[in-house]
């Protein structure tokens, strides 16, 4: 597996930091993986337990063709996300505990959301998330 950065405050968004392996992926969605909801998003995670060095999490963004047919409505949605995860993932991580091996990020919403509704929503689950911690 490839080298990830340790936390720092930079806001880019790495190959390294993309999640692409069949297997992981596969992984994150079988029974053992754990998982949250906060609408509009559905969160399915794992942790690393064997690495106790804290790093960013591989996350792969989801937006499902049976909500949105258009493609176009697919991949704003899925820019929107990506942006809004870029620019706050280092409030999300910097102070949780438990190196993050894998993130997925599902949009379950039924509806197109712009920008800062996104970036809002996700920033209140991600608060929720580290509230129930």
């Amino acid at each position: 597996m490839s080298k990830r950065a340790v936390l720092d405050k930079s806001q880019k968004l790495p190959k390294s930091e993309r999640l692409s392996n069949r297997k992981i992926i596969q992984e994150l969605f079988d029974s053992n993986s754990s998982s949250f909801f906060f609408y509009p998003f559905k969160f399915f995670f794992l942790v690393d337990e064997g690495n106790m060095l804290p790093h960013y999490p591989q996350v792969l963004f989801i937006v499902p063709k049976k909500r949105f047919r258009r493609a176009h409505d697919r991949h704003y949605l899925r820019r929107r996300m990506k942006e809004a995860y870029r620019l706050h993932k280092y409030d999300f991580f910097h102070d949780l505990l438990p190196p993050w091996h894998a993130l997925a990020i599902v949009y379950v919403g039924k509806t197109l959301m712009d920008f800062h509704q996104i970036e809002e929503a996700l920033c209140k689950a991600f608060a929720r998330f580290k509230q129930s911690l």
